[in-house]
């Protein structure tokens, strides 16, 4: 009779991670998209994908937000589908399976899709945002950012708005309250 040997190696998965969402700033354009950076890692080199929440009540809630197709990585490419819980890679996965990535994200406020609807027409001064990297395996923790406001308002309060140049570099713009 032979000896039969079995071996078992077991791997400890370790838990994804991603730094509390930074740099935020809001498009001044109207648009109501909202841009934050965020990086992923996985200590165990798997591929990963992430989760983005927002809160408009300073973290009383979170929703699912609502992100544009337009992740920038610094390496690699992602997908984003917001049907998913986790919107960014679910298909196209973040490629940190070779390094941490950096992600620049954007999100639209004003999008009917978030999970508390349309941020439009509404001025926000105690809004977060909070991400949440998965390897498919373990999910890792939320991290939030630092509260930030978001103005979807139209401006109000001009009229008469005139300017008149004065020299070649200014303008003096001059308005009465409405």
């Amino acid at each position: 009779l032979d000896n039969i040997r079995v071996f078992y190696k077991y791997r400890t998965n370790f838990l994804p991670q991603a730094t509390s969402p930074s740099s935020i700033s809001q498009f001044t354009d109207g648009s109501g998209h909202v841009s934050f950076v965020t990086t992923v890692s996985d200590t165990d080199a798997d591929s990963t994908r992430l989760a983005v929440e927002y809160s408009d009540d300073n973290g009383a809630n979170w929703y699912r937000a609502a992100i544009l197709n337009n992740v920038a990585c610094s390496a690699g490419t992602v997908d984003v589908d917001n049907g998913n819980v986790y919107q960014i890679g679910s298909n196209d996965s973040i490629d940190t399976d070779i390094s941490p990535v950096t992600l620049t994200v954007n999100w639209d406020t004003k999008s009917a899709d978030n999970g508390n609807g349309s941020l439009g027409n509404l001025e926000i001064n105690n809004a977060l945002i909070r991400v949440k990297p998965s390897d498919g395996i373990n999910e890792g923790v939320f991290t939030a950012s630092s509260p930030f406001s978001i103005d979807n308002l139209s401006p109000s309060g001009l009229s008469g708005l005139t300017g008149q140049q004065s020299g070649s570099d200014f303008i003096t713009w001059v308005w009465t309250s409405a």
